[in-house]
């Protein structure tokens, strides 16, 4: 299982070129770690980070068969110039799942910079409240922005790109997890 350390914004750190390069058998570390990196760079590594007292919670849900709702980012390509939520004294660490392993057909999604604030706008039952539907994006439109470098706007609500040399918000993926079918 991958855990990340930070919610700093990514940056590409130089150990992921000589790991991209190693040739290594299927169960090594190493391989381990390319695939990671793979996943990144392919736009296929959800992220997740956890607020260092709701360990135990999350693992209980993740451990106890019954679907939950539960809010993920998506890097852009290479997982760099993006800030993740949270502040790195409160969220030391994450999770990492792989995209094309969980279903998002019932996620809800919004782009870089749209604060969808879904512990407020979302009812139990995994309905959206308070105009939050209005900003919803398709996973394809999702990883184009990525692509792009292209954030909303907070006053307009307008995409537009991020500035050279800025870093991005985090994006939000809302999505019904069953477990840790995915988890890498």
């Amino acid at each position: 299982m991958a855990v990340l350390l930070g919610t700093h914004a990514l940056q590409p750190p130089k150990c992921f070129d000589s790991l991209k390069c190693s040739e290594t058998s299927e169960t090594s570390p190493v391989r381990s770690s390319t695939r990671l990196v793979d996943l990144f760079d392919d736009q296929l590594a959800l992220v997740k980070t956890v607020r260092n007292t709701d360990w135990l919670d999350l693992i209980r849900k993740l451990n106890g068969g019954n679907v939950f709702r539960t809010s993920v980012s998506l890097p852009p390509p290479g997982a760099v110039k993006m800030r993740l939520f949270g502040e790195q004294r409160t969220n030391c660490a994450g999770l990492v799942w792989d995209r094309s392993q969980v279903d998002l057909s019932e996620a809800y999604i919004w782009p870089s910079g749209y604060m969808a604030k879904t512990e407020f706008n979302l009812t139990h039952k995994g309905e959206l409240v308070n105009g939050r539907s209005s900003a919803l994006v398709t996973i394809e439109r999702l990883v184009e922005c990525n692509r792009r470098g292209l954030t909303t706007n907070a006053e307009t609500g307008e995409l537009q790109e991020v500035a050279d040399g800025a870093t991005m918000n985090f994006n939000e993926i809302n999505w019904p997890c069953g477990g840790a079918r995915g988890l890498v």
